[in-house]
């Protein structure tokens, strides 16, 4: 996958993933965890950005290792893909002016409000704020960003996904 700038943690996981299936390990204390939001949780979309809010909501630390351990191997059911080539790019961004996008996205929230008990008490707190927006207007939804300060890698992948956010595409 493509390599990101930004620090792992929850803000981030709100709006980006940076854990790719193929390429996640995880110790013991994050797969009791998985275990433990697992019984209450029926409908994720992405599972390995679902791991990433959950961990990094719990507390648990990501650490992104730069150096890749192995080729990426896609296969006919993957549920996006690659992203270097136009053509996949391209493909996303039909993805966001679809809807599809935003209802990963919610999916992935709803199951991460599901095992919220899990979460540290700051991190529920975020959850919470940012997940309450289905039918709010635009000055609710500026007022929910700058409450949680969601972040993509980058200024300018931030900016663009809050303006997404603001016109209900993210």
């Amino acid at each position: 996958s493509a390599a990101f700038k930004t620090v792992a943690g929850f803000r981030h996981s709100l709006t980006q993933n940076m854990a790719a299936g193929n390429t996640i390990v995880l110790n013991d204390a994050a797969r009791r965890l998985v275990a433990l939001a697992l019984r209450h949780v029926d409908d994720v979309v992405s599972h390995d950005w679902w791991l990433y809010q959950l961990i990094t909501g719990a507390g648990g630390h990501v650490i992104y290792d730069h150096d890749p351990a192995l080729f990426y191997r896609q296969h006919g059911r993957n549920v996006l893909g690659e992203n270097r080539s136009l053509g996949a790019r391209l493909r996303r961004v039909q993805m966001v002016l679809r809807g599809t996008y935003r209802s990963w996205r919610r999916r992935n929230l709803d199951a991460l409000w599901a095992s919220r008990h899990l979460l540290t008490p700051e991190n529920r707190r975020l959850l919470f704020v940012f997940s309450g927006q289905r039918q709010d207007g635009p000055r609710t939804r500026l007022g929910r960003l700058l409450a949680v300060r969601p972040h993509r890698g980058g200024a300018a992948p931030t900016m663009l996904y809050w303006v997404l956010f603001l016109c209900r595409l993210a």
